[in-house]
């Protein structure tokens, strides 16, 4: 049984249009991202929210990240767990957008991290693809 199959099937989330639509909708250029959620704007408080996320990232998402994309490079398709980390990483994206605009000597660890999954979204479609 492969990854990302349930009963024989191939849930419809972790079906290639959503792998597709996840490639094609990863920002290559950072600009604003509009939101319906209230931004923060009080810098004052900026201090502690990126320390807060670059623990979370260092010590959670990099790590889960820098997983998936080992077994995806290993031909695996992405499991549900997998694809709901994506999508909570991706929605998280919009919410951080205002802060790394806010500091841009946040923008080369967030392209970075943006172009890791990236990499994982375009592996795990080719290899949706081929399985």
């Amino acid at each position: 049984m492969q990854i990302g199959r349930v009963n024989g099937s191939i849930p419809s989330f972790a079906r290639p249009n959503f792998l597709k639509a996840a490639v094609e909708t990863v920002p290559v250029e950072t600009g604003p991202v509009p939101s319906t959620e209230k931004k923060m704007t009080d810098t004052s408080q900026d201090s502690g929210v990126i320390q807060t996320l670059l623990k979370q990232f260092k010590d959670h998402r990099l790590p889960e990240a820098l997983a998936i994309k080992k077994r995806v490079d290993q031909g695996a398709c992405l499991g549900e767990h997998d694809i709901a980390f994506l999508e909570k990483i991706f929605e998280d994206a919009n919410y951080a957008m205002p802060l790394i605009e806010r500091h841009p000597e946040l923008q080369p660890i967030a392209s970075r991290a943006v172009s890791l999954y990236h990499e994982i979204t375009e592996k795990a479609l080719e290899n949706e693809k081929k399985s």
